[in-house]
């Protein structure tokens, strides 16, 4: 068996700093709170638990004085803050300046249009939909999946509203100050017909002047540095990964075998380039305003950038 592990694998920049940070904290003190699990790996949670840290949510947050609260990479909202205030809860913030600065642009763009009472309408995980609206935003988040929607309605307010439907149909013609999709949550159609209709469909959603924002992955990059063959094992459940770049799509097969139980997923996204995006753009009545390679808004590059950023304007 020959198992190659990727040499960029491992934690992102954000997620070390914050384990850095409560390894110091906990040398020192034994005990630490942290508002949600400090990273998407149960081993290395429970490797931090068996050294004091504790994993709280807010209910839990609101409950709690004197004491230490970690802020993982993810970054928390101004009510947080407001707590720990109240309560006398010394907070150690480990937010990634990378999400940081994403959110501010997103936010100095909600700033600009909320005196006309403007919405951001998100595409994507209701997760995001809901920071946004905790920092301020009016905000709608769509999706597909109705298991999706079920799930984060049980978040709606006033100024958070989700709803099930599909992303290439006019949800609310000139409603929208801002459009968002993000962390590649497009691309999944089989033909670039629908592909147009949908970035024709968020034009539409937008009000004049209105900004859309698209974060999709950079193909050239991701085609060179393509690992066609991995293996994991993850408590205990067999991972076996193979990635192929054909017919201008990138594959992911995965077989996973738990027990006794096989399945089998793909994932297929088309590889679109910058000039695919600014075609569709150019089709849809908008043109692009501002482009990066990263989340620390770096200039694109094609050969080296790890993200396609776009902003277009209507």
């Amino acid at each position: 068996m020959n198992v190659t592990i990727d040499q960029k694998s491992g934690f992102c920049f954000g997620v070390v700093y914050a384990i850095e940070m409560a390894e110091e904290i906990l040398k020192k003190d034994h005990k630490l709170y942290c508002l949600g699990d400090i990273v998407h790996n149960n081993k290395e949670v429970d490797r931090l638990n068996n050294l004091g840290l504790e994993i709280i949510n807010h209910d839990q947050l609101e409950s709690l004085s004197n004491c230490k609260v970690l802020i993982r990479a993810h970054g928390e909202p101004p009510s947080t803050y407001e707590i720990a205030l109240k309560n006398d809860i010394e907070l150690l913030d480990a937010s990634c300046p990378v999400v940081l600065k994403l959110q501010h642009q997103i936010k100095e763009g909600y700033e600009q249009i909320k005196n006309i009472n403007g919405q951001v309408i998100i595409f994507g995980k209701e997760g995001h939909a809901k920071y946004f609206n905790e920092l301020g935003f009016n905000v709608v988040g769509i999706d597909l999946s109705l298991n999706s929607i079920s799930i984060a309605k049980q978040n709606e307010t006033q100024d958070l509203k989700f709803h099930q439907f599909d992303m290439r149909r006019i949800f609310k013609e000139n409603s929208f100050n801002i459009v968002t999709n993000l962390f590649t949550s497009f691309g999944y159609f089989d033909n670039t017909q629908d592909e147009q209709k949908t970035i024709n469909a968020m034009s539409k959603n937008l009000k004049k002047d209105g900004l859309l924002i698209i974060d999709f992955m950079n193909v050239k990059k991701i085609i060179k540095d393509l690992v066609s063959k991995e293996y994991k094992e993850i408590n205990n459940v067999k991972f076996d990964i193979t990635r192929e770049f054909k017919d201008n799509y990138i594959l992911k097969n995965i077989s996973l075998t738990d027990n006794n139980v096989s399945l089998e997923f793909q994932e297929k996204v088309h590889a679109l380039t910058l000039f695919d995006f600014s075609e569709m753009i150019k089709k849809s009545g908008m043109a692009i305003v501002d482009i990066f390679g990263s989340y620390n808004l770096d200039d694109f590059d094609a050969s080296k950038s790890e993200r396609l950023i776009l902003i277009a304007k209507k």
